[in-house]
C-alpha cells in the first residue's frame, strides 16, 4: 500500500500537482480539492473548515543557514503535522511558509481547539544538521458559513484570520465579520496614506535616551505620527506596515529624515546637542541610493553627521544581507552612527553583530520588562551587555518602565535606557524644553 501511495505521489509530482520539495499537493491541486470539498459539504449539509498554518522564521533560517537546512526543517515539520491530522483532512502547501488544511466534517468552533493544540505541538525544537531550531506556528481558521459564497471566499477568510495572529502572542485566530470590516478600514487608510506627505499630515515625535551612569539625556529616537484629518493622531505602528505594503515607505522615511535634519540644524548650536535616531526599513536598506540621499540631505541642511543615527532591525538585514552590508558601509562612510534595533529577537544576532558595521545594539523590550522576576531573561540581558561591550558596542535597553529595572540595568553596566519611566514620546519641538527641565531636575 505504501509503495502504491509513493508511486502515486511521484506521478502527481511529474504531473505538476504535488510540491517537488515536500510531496504535498500544490496550490492548483489544493484549489481543486477545496472546491470539491466545499461542494460536497454544501450538498450533504455537513461542516467544513479551512485552517491556514504559517511556519514562522523559515525564511530567516533559510537566509542565515541555507535553503537546504530550511527545506529539511520544513520537511520535518510536515512529518510532525501529518502524524497529528484528523481523519478525512487534507494538507497542502499554500505558499513558501504557509500550509492549508481542509477539515471536512469540522465546524470552525470545534476546529479552533484542535488548531491551538496543533500550533503548540510544533513548539518542540527540530534537530537539523546537528543544530536545534524552533519555529512558531500560527493559524488562521475560517468556517463554511451561509455567507461564504465560494471556496475562494473561504480561502480569503482563512488568510484574513491568519493576518490577525502575532509572533509571541495570539496563536490562532478565527475569522469573524468584524475582521472583514477591519480589512476594509485598512484599505481605506492605505488610500488616505498616499497623499499624507503632500498634505503635510505627518508629525515628528521623539523619545529621549538616558545615560544610566549620569542620568543625563544622551540622544533620542525619532518617531513619526500621522495627523489624520478624520481619525486624529495615528501612531506609526498602525500605518508603517501599510506604507511598506503600498510602496510608500521610502517617501515616509525621506520625510522623517528631512524633518529630523531640519530640527538638528537648529539644535546643534546648543552645547547639549545629542544624536537623533531615524528608523530604517528593509526597503530603505535595499535601496542602492540610500546612502547618497543621506549625504545629500546632510550637506543641504549643514548638519554634522555624528549627530545622526540610524536604527534598523535584524529582520531588515536578513532580507538581503549583501545589499544591506553594502548600504551600511556607505552610510558609515557618511559619518553617521548605526544601531541594531530589537536585538535578540532573530536568529542572526551574533553573526550580524560581528559582520555588520554597528555602533551599538538596542536590547528588545521583551527581554527588559521581565528581568526582575525572570532568571532566563535577566541572564540574556546580562550576557548581551557583556558581549556588546566586549565588541566595543554601546548597549541600549528599550522599554524601561520602572525605577527598579533601570537600577538593575545600571548595575549591570548598560549604557543607555529608553522608555516610559523617563518620558512618553513627545513632539520633537518640545525636546529642548524637556531636556532643560530634566537637567534642572538632576541638579536638585
Amino acid at each position: 500500500m505504501e509503495d502504491q501511495a509513493s508511486t502515486g505521489r511521484d506521478a502527481e509530482s511529474r504531473a505538476g500537482t504535488r510540491d517537488a520539495v515536500d510531496g504535498l499537493p500544490d496550490l492548483k491541486r489544493h484549489r481543486d480539492t477545496l472546491a470539491q470539498s466545499w461542494a460536497d459539504a454544501r450538498s450533504a449539509g455537513s461542516a467544513l473548515s479551512l485552517l491556514h498554518l504559517q511556519l514562522g522564521r523559515l525564511q530567516e533560517i533559510g537566509q542565515v543557514f541555507g535553503d537546504e537546512i530550511a527545506d529539511e526543517l520544513f520537511g520535518q515539520a510536515i512529518v510532525r503535522l501529518e502524524a497529528s491530522l484528523p481523519r478525512d483532512s487534507i494538507l497542502a502547501r499554500f505558499s513558501d511558509d504557509t500550509l492549508s488544511l481542509i477539515l471536512r466534517g469540522s465546524a470552525a468552533d470545534d476546529a479552533a481547539e484542535y488548531a491551538e493544540a496543533l500550533c503548540h505541538l510544533m513548539d518542540r525544537p527540530f534537530a537539523v544538521a546537528g543544530m536545534s531550531f524552533c519555529i512558531q506556528v500560527s493559524g488562521g481558521l475560517a468556517g463554511d458559513t451561509d455567507d461564504v459564497v465560494s471556496p475562494a471566499a473561504l480561502c480569503r477568510r482563512a488568510n484574513a484570520a491568519l493576518a490577525q495572529t502575532k509572533p509571541g502572542g495570539r496563536r490562532v485566530a478565527l475569522y469573524t465579520n468584524a475582521q472583514q470590516r477591519t480589512q476594509a478600514s485598512r484599505l481605506a487608510l492605505m488610500g488616505d496614506l498616499f497623499g499624507a506627505v503632500e498634505r503635510d499630515e505627518l508629525r515628528l515625535y521623539c523619545q529621549p535616551k538616558i545615560d544610566l551612569r549620569t542620568g543625563r539625556i544622551a540622544g533620542a529616537e525619532t518617531l513619526v505620527r500621522w495627523a489624520h484629518p478624520r481619525l486624529g493622531l495615528i501612531p506609526a505602528a498602525q500605518f508603517i506596515a501599510l506604507a511598506e505594503q503600498s510602496g510608500m515607505i521610502g517617501r515616509v522615511t525621506s520625510w522623517v529624515l528631512n524633518a529630523t535634519l531640519g530640527f538638528l540644524r537648529g539644535w546643534q548650536a546648543y552645547d547639549d546637542v545629542q544624536t537623533l535616531a531615524v528608523n530604517l526599513s528593509a526597503h530603505d536598506i535595499r535601496h542602492p541610493a540610500m546612502a547618497q540621499r543621506v549625504q545629500n540631505q546632510l550637506d543641504a541642511w549643514g548638519v554634522r553627521p555624528e549627530l545622526l543615527q540610524f536604527e534598523l532591525t535584524e529582520s531588515a538585514l536578513i532580507e538581503d544581507p549583501d545589499a544591506a552590508l553594502a548600504t551600511l558601509r556607505r552610510l558609515k562612510d557618511c559619518g553617521v552612527e548605526i544601531m541594531i534595533d530589537d536585538y535578540g529577537t532573530g536568529y542572526a544576532s551574533l553573526s550580524y553583530l560581528r559582520q555588520f558595521p554597528m555602533d551599538g545594539i538596542k536590547i528588545d523590550q521583551s527581554f527588559i520588562a521581565p528581568i526582575l522576576g525572570d532568571v532566563e531573561a535577566a541572564a540574556i540581558v546580562r550576557s548581551t551587555i557583556a558581549l556588546g561591550h566586549a565588541l566595543g558596542r554601546k548597549v541600549v535597553a528599550e522599554g524601561v518602565e520602572c525605577r527598579n529595572v533601570s537600577n538593575c540595568l545600571a548595575q549591570q553596566g548598560c549604557d543607555l535606557a529608553q522608555g516610559y519611566l523617563f518620558s512618553m514620546p513627545m513632539p520633537i519641538e518640545e525636546l529642548p524644553r524637556w531636556q532643560a527641565a530634566h537637567i534642572k531636575g538632576l541638579a536638585v
